[in-house]
């Protein structure tokens, strides 16, 4: 399953904007996921960065008409896993739906974001360590202060090259 951390979800904002859809965030503290619908992804998904005391990651999105709607149908099939609001436990039916569903929209805009470049074309942690010319510890120690755009696919950090060296020649 691909997890998109805020400095990926930063470099897909002009792609969201003014999309109409149901987002799927995860909370790596512990695990939980968000249902909810929104007329404006990015403003949202800010907000969530910036009001979770915890790292979030964007797991899912589907596109919809009504988002306000689809999050309540998607709220009702999903109540036996809710944990409290809209968070939901990640129960094998809801990440079975993520990857059906809301993982597709993600690669696709990842494919826009760079043509040639898919999450199978991404480089390892070690990888952009020796691209780097630095030690593994420092680019962890780059994702974690935020310098740098990753990606999460299941537990492991990846990166598109092009866009980490041009966000520390930005910096």
């Amino acid at each position: 399953m691909l997890f998109l951390g805020p400095s990926t979800v930063n470099s897909l904002t002009p792609r969201v904007r003014g999309t109409s859809c149901v987002l799927f965030v995860q909370a790596k503290c512990d695990g939980t996921v968000l249902i909810e619908g929104t007329k404006n992804p990015p403003e949202r998904l800010r907000a969530l960065a910036d009001n979770n005391s915890g790292e979030t990651f964007l797991v899912g999105l589907v596109r919809v008409e009504d988002p306000a709607k689809v999050e309540g149908e998607l709220h009702a099939r999903f109540a036996s896993a809710l944990a409290r609001g809209r968070w939901f436990h990640p129960a094998p039916e809801l990440v079975s739906f993520i990857q059906a569903q809301g993982q597709s929209a993600l690669h696709e805009l990842l494919g826009d974001l760079r043509p040639h470049s898919h999450p199978e074309g991404t480089i390892t942690v070690e990888e952009m360590a020796t691209h780097l010319n630095v030690s593994v510890p420092t680019v962890r120690r780059m994702v974690k202060a935020g310098r740098v755009p990753y990606l999460r696919v299941g537990n492991q950090l990846r990166f598109l090259a092009a866009d980490v060296v041009a966000s520390l020649q930005s910096a």
